[in-house]
């Protein structure tokens, strides 16, 4: 199927006459009030998905004849048109087959999704205790589906302290790669792999808090006696950059392509800047 993006109420009314779809078939199909009150929705907001769905193919659209020798007892409440006299046409829906493939890639997607979200933590974890083993499994593992694993130098593995070096930096792109959404690209656009370079030999334990104000992370440079002035002044430069992308009023996508030139600058600060800057890159392609 081609790509359709759904929204939540969307997503939900379709899920429901998935769920529902045996009981909805023996009937060929409930009339949008039904289904909207089944499924929960806001009456407005369910009738829409209701019909948008219908036009994309994901759902069935019939109507009905009702007389009273086809058994209605009381005037319908979704009359679709009024035929004649005590003859009513209302509208019918169910989820199509198209409907049932489409939630079925989305429940095998979301169950991938969930298996991998847990092998990155677990792996996550393995990283604090570096092996020359641990190495190659990780980058076996890795390399062809993240990014940012693809471009680790790996060098000689098995020489002493490069194993530790790699891992750190197999532990660094699983993060930013959880931290993006467990995705390589953000937009269609082209984009820079997001890999947070570890400079050390020794692997740094890395927690990244996304509720840290623009304030917060300038009075935390300005008092970090590890960085050079210069440093210093060009990351709070960057970062008053930041904060004027992140107050226009410019979508996600156009906040993340304003944003790029700071995350190819940030991915050769080494981790102890990345960690910092790279949360308040996030919220403010977040508020777009």
């Amino acid at each position: 199927m081609g790509e359709i993006e759904l929204s939540e109420v969307q997503l939900k009314v379709l899920k429901y006459l998935y769920d529902s779809n045996q009981e909805i078939a023996q009937t060929r199909g409930w009339t949008s009030s039904k289904i909207i009150k089944r499924a929960g929705v806001e009456k407005r907001e369910g009738k829409a998905a209701i019909l948008y769905l219908a036009e994309s193919g994901l759902v069935k659209r019939e109507v009905k004849k009702l007389t009273r020798s086809t058994g209605y007892k009381s005037k319908p409440t979704d009359i679709y048109k009024v035929s004649e006299k005590n003859s009513y046409e209302v509208e019918k829906f169910r989820i199509s087959n198209n409907g049932l493939e489409y939630i079925q890639e989305k429940v095998e997607q979301m169950k991938i999704t969930e298996d991998l979200k847990k092998m990155i933590d677990e792996d996550i974890l393995k990283c604090d205790t570096p092996s020359y083993e641990l190495a190659t499994e990780l980058l076996a593992k890795y390399k062809t589906y993240i990014d940012a694993v693809k471009g680790i130098y790996v060098g000689w593995l098995d020489t002493p302290g490069v194993s530790a070096r790699v891992i750190g930096e197999i532990k660094n792109a699983l993060i930013a790669f959880k931290t993006f959404g467990y995705v390589n690209n953000q937009t269609n656009e082209p984009q820079t792999s997001v890999t947070v370079q570890n400079k050390n030999e020794n692997v740094n334990s890395i927690t990244m808090n996304i509720n840290l104000t623009f304030e917060q992370v300038r009075e935390d440079i300005k008092n970090n006696g590890m960085i050079s002035d210069d440093m210093e002044k060009e990351i709070l430069e960057r970062l008053e950059e930041l904060e004027t992308i992140s107050k226009d009023r410019s979508d996600k996508k156009e906040k993340w392509k304003k944003s790029k030139g700071i995350i190819e600058w940030l991915l050769k600060q080494g981790v102890e800047i990345a960690v910092k800057v790279l949360p308040l890159i996030l919220k403010t392609i977040a508020e777009g």
